[in-house]
């Protein structure tokens, strides 16, 4: 009888997971950091007195790093998603991610909020630790170099906007996305943080248009934070062997941004980066990168990357790995 009961409850066990769809994915990466002004002022993006990342009282600390330090990243994504009878697909995803950081040491992995979304015909709902629609502009990341980004002075919006927080809590949001063959359509809310200091709330639309090679993207988000981003345009497409974009942006403090990025594959296996950055809030206002990825074949590259990013060097080279 016991067998019997055994062999039913794992049954159904069984049944149940195949009712549902569990993926994991992810990428690890190491290599070697250099930075010519090690201990210089740097922004973080770790939450200040109040505990929650992306509020006033994000700090701006000084990293006590090295000139050359080891750098390290684990991402693994965890997606469970299920399809109704209509054919709607529910889903919701984690992210564990642990880095190395500047003074040497090497984080613990810690698992982000989740997301959780309804799919159907083109159409996306969701809530919780969105993606939001400024940051999940198409070529908003495009001229990032090296292995680890550099610092990403290249994307113009300056994490101002809602995005996926890979490592812990979050404001909570609401997107509806809509993609159609070459058009789509992206609004984001976020709530104000009850009881953090200076957070308000974000409400955020952008559309992009993909014809003949080219793709144009315009954003727009409502905010009370003057670091935060308020407008973001975006154009990009082939010339010749090379993808080349030109981005602008404006925050609610009426600093202007701008950047161009070239990306080309050079040989078979091998492409380039390079951006150049102007930012009006910036100290010395421009910057610029190159960097380049070798492929080495079974989802593993070889990058590395130099920029100068506010009169500071920084490069970096090392291995990242897709799972």
């Amino acid at each position: 009888m016991k067998k019997v009961l055994f062999a039913t409850t794992a049954l159904i066990a069984t049944a149940g997971m195949a009712a549902a769809d569990v993926k994991l994915s992810g990428y690890g990466r190491f290599g070697i950091i250099y930075n010519e002004a090690p201990g210089t002022t740097v922004i973080s993006r770790a939450p200040g007195a109040d505990g929650i990342p992306g509020t006033a009282d994000d700090v701006v600390t000084t990293a006590p790093n090295d000139e050359t330090s080891i750098t390290s990243r684990f991402r693994l994504n965890i997606d469970g998603t299920t399809t109704a009878d209509n054919g709607v697909t529910f889903g919701a995803r984690v992210r564990m991610q642990g880095n190395s950081n500047a003074a040497g040491f090497t984080a613990s992995p810690t698992l982000s909020a989740a997301r959780f979304y309804a799919m159907s015909s083109g159409l996306t709902v969701a809530a919780g630790n969105i993606l939001g629609a400024i940051d999940s502009m198409p070529y908003l990341y495009h001229g990032s170099v090296g292995l680890t980004g550099l610092g990403y002075v290249n994307v113009v919006s300056d994490f101002g906007a809602d995005d996926f927080n890979s490592e812990g809590a979050d404001r909570t949001g609401m997107e509806v996305i809509y993609e159609a063959d070459m058009y789509s359509v992206h609004a984001s809310y976020s709530d104000p943080i009850s009881g953090a200091v200076g957070s308000q709330s974000r409400a955020a639309i952008a559309a992009s248009a993909n014809f003949s090679g080219y793709t144009i993207a315009l954003g727009y988000q409502d905010s009370e934070y003057g670091p935060d981003v308020e407008f973001v345009a975006i154009a990009a497409g082939e010339v010749g062997p090379a993808t080349v974009s030109v981005a602008y942006a404006k925050d609610h403090a009426d600093f202007d941004q701008y950047n161009l990025a070239v990306s080309a594959d050079v040989a078979a296996a091998t492409e380039i980066q390079a951006y150049y950055n102007y930012d009006e809030a910036s100290v010395t206002e421009e910057s610029y990168g190159v960097g380049f990825t070798h492929d080495i074949g079974g989802g593993a590259s070889l990058r590395g990357g130099v920029a100068s990013l506010n009169g500071t060097t920084r490069a970096d080279l090392g291995v990242l790995f897709n799972f």
